[in-house]
């Protein structure tokens, strides 16, 4: 049997706990309705255990929007992959393209988070961004199966059903256009 289709929302730095505890009450009360969408919500690492409790009893899953590749030590702001997984949180996000251009996060780290993440018992969703250089079908495809290839070294064949690739389209984030599908459909089939 396969994975589940997934449905996520990431908050970035919005919602207090208010909020977040509100929104996931509506969640739930839609997402009810379909059993076989695996909804997923993720938030800041400040409304972690906010969401984990307002969740509870739904089958609403939480993640992290990040975490460091070290369980623990002096790495001030960074968040421990232990402590993440130790308050119920499922998923983390890594290789976010804002975390990518805004924190100049490389494939290589990339792969040491998605390493941890899975160490402690974390599924990591690997968004897979694309350059706005990249314009052919041909080098969009290079650009996605580098990332894959780099984010995956040293995850085992066991591993793989806990990892979760998600593509994000640079030009759609924020900016409220999605991708062509014309141009989704011939560049990724």
């Amino acid at each position: 049997m396969g994975r589940r289709p997934i449905v996520m929302a990431n908050w970035k730095m919005n919602k207090l706990p208010d909020e977040a505890r509100a929104y996931i009450k509506d969640v739930a009360a839609v997402v009810q309705a379909y059993p076989d969408v695996e909804p997923i919500l993720a938030g800041q690492d400040v409304l972690l255990q906010t969401m984990v409790d307002a969740a509870e009893g739904t089958h609403i899953e939480i993640g992290a929007e990040n975490v460091y590749w070290k369980e623990e030590g002096a790495y001030t702001g960074e968040t421990s992959p232990k402590v993440v997984a130790s308050l119920g949180v499922q998923y983390v996000i890594i290789g976010h393209s804002e975390r990518r251009h805004y924190f100049r996060e490389t494939d290589e780290m990339v792969n040491l988070k998605a390493l941890a993440a899975l160490k402690n018992h974390l599924s990591p969703i690997i968004a897979l961004d694309e350059s706005i250089q990249v314009v052919s079908p041909n080098a969009h495809m290079h650009w996605i199966v580098n990332q894959v290839i780099e984010a995956l070294k040293g995850v085992t064949n066991d591993q793989m059903a806990q990892v979760v690739l998600a593509y994000e389209p640079t030009q759609a984030i924020g900016s409220g256009m999605a991708m062509n599908a014309d141009l989704a459909q011939k560049i990724y089939t």
